[in-house]
């Protein structure tokens, strides 16, 4: 499915194919797409997956501590 066969969640028709969504998908998946999310919930979830790859990391070994993981958000994003 998707481009080659223009079926899929992406709409292949107008201006932009492949870049719109097909409404119609909601309807087969039961859903309804909610409200677009507030710039301070957006900035929340980005820092909840830092955190959570970074426990991550602690507990399979790849950084020895906490610590380790703090100089590598500084030196990586550049607080």
């Amino acid at each position: 499915k998707g481009k080659k066969n223009q079926k899929g969640f992406y709409s292949y028709e107008g201006k932009k194919p492949g870049k719109e969504v097909d409404e119609s998908i909601y309807e087969l998946l039961g859903l309804s797409p909610s409200a677009k999310l507030s710039e301070k919930e957006v900035a929340e979830r980005c820092v909840l997956m830092m955190l959570n790859e970074a426990a991550r990391c602690l507990d399979e070994g790849v950084i020895r501590s906490a610590r380790d993981g703090d100089i590598g958000a500084i030196f990586g994003i550049g607080f």
